[in-house]
């Protein structure tokens, strides 16, 4: 299951920036390469950059609360 993070979390900042700057970014927010409308595509933990600029993030589960 993929987590959305929020517009400021720093990695979202991290990984627009990345993208920003790449060659396959069209002037849309479009990937060349997976075809992914990136504003959307870089707040959600599971995704990774296909030319492999950024990772997913693994997100640790919770321990189950107590009762």
């Amino acid at each position: 299951m993929f987590g959305i993070e929020a517009k400021g979390h720093p990695e979202v900042v991290r990984r627009i920036a990345l993208c920003n700057r790449c060659v396959n970014l069209t002037k849309l927010n479009v990937c060349k390469k997976c075809g992914c409308f990136m504003p959307a595509k870089v707040r959600l933990s599971g995704a990774e950059c296909p030319i492999g600029k950024w990772e997913k993030i693994q997100i640790k589960e919770r321990p189950p609360e107590e009762k």
